[in-house]
């Protein structure tokens, strides 16, 4: 008789097993530094008063506890952020990699979407400037300041009345005449040694058809100072040249991003001091500017805009 043997069946997946390879230890992320959450809370009210309105800003976006303390520092000493900040300085700032500030609809985009934005006309909420020539844009891609916290582009220039009644929703101090059809803006300019005063008047001259800007700069110090260091080199006497020398290094010294050209055709003039009893020592210097005409960049244009 045949005996039947049993054989035994070993499965093929478990001959050919192939072993999982141990998981990888993944490098510990460096820890972060939480040096400004250790700052203690006297110390940070000091800093904000040392600060001005734009630096506080900037310094407390480094920081959740940062901005805390911005904010609460704003409800004790009663300051409204929104009218206190130059809304033009601090978007210029805050661009980044990853940010671009739009001198058109003065607002901050990603600049994945900025490309698409410029063609597209997304960002332009004025319809009657949307009916430009899109190319207008990218063959004159510059500014002109206007003033310290306000700029304006070659396409902006073109329809001065949209451009004067956007500036007076955004700007602090400002002003728009319908019959005149002239825009007023006033800023100012912290330096350590004076106070300054910018009274800007903005206008469309309709019998030369170009874009006229006039800035008065009030320098207001007290005797000590206006006797001393920088202010000495002032006076009325002083030429059109030379006031535009001093006037240039005395924005550089008080680190304001206020730009102006070198065009011939800038217009300076120094009225000197004006001396009072019991009041602190000022003394203006008068700027006028002429910009040109809507169809193409003029010399002044060219001269005063900075790429």
């Amino acid at each position: 008789m045949l005996t039947m043997t049993r054989r035994t069946y070993i499965p093929f997946c478990n001959i050919l097993r192939v072993r999982d390879p141990p998981p990888r230890a993944e490098p510990a992320e460096p820890k972060k530094s939480k040096t400004l959450w250790k700052i203690p809370l006297e110390i940070v009210e000091i800093i904000f008063q040392l600060l001005s309105d734009l630096d506080r800003a900037c310094f407390a976006l480094s920081c959740k506890r940062l901005h805390a303390c911005y904010v609460s520092y704003n409800r004790q000493h009663g300051i409204c952020v929104l009218s206190t900040l130059p809304r033009t300085l601090l978007l210029r700032r805050l661009q980044n990699e990853r940010w671009v500030y739009c001198y058109r609809c003065q607002n901050l985009h990603r600049r994945s979407r900025w490309l698409f934005l410029r063609f597209g006309w997304i960002c332009d909420p004025k319809p009657a400037i949307s009916e430009c020539n899109a190319w207008c844009d990218f063959q004159h891609d510059d500014k002109v300041d206007i003033c310290p916290c306000s700029s304006i582009t070659f396409h902006q220039k073109q329809h001065p009345t949209e451009y004067f009644k956007s500036q007076q929703e955004t700007l602090r101090r400002s002003s728009y005449h319908k019959l005149s059809e002239t825009f007023i803006h006033l800023c100012t300019i912290q330096h350590p040694l004076a106070q300054v005063f910018v009274l800007t008047r903005a206008w469309s001259n309709k019998t030369s058809k170009t874009f006229q800007v006039e800035n008065l700069i009030v320098f207001r110090a007290s005797k000590e100072t206006a006797l001393s260091g920088l202010f000495q080199k002032i006076s009325s006497r002083l030429s059109r040249y030379e006031t535009e020398s001093w006037l240039k290094n005395f924005f550089n010294e008080a680190q304001s991003d206020f730009f102006i050209g070198d065009e011939s055709s800038n217009w300076y003039q120094c009225h000197g001091w004006n001396i009072a009893r019991g009041k602190p020592y000022d003394f203006k210097i008068t700027l006028f500017r002429d910009l040109g005409g809507d169809r193409r960049p003029s010399k002044g244009w060219d001269g005063n805009c900075h790429k």
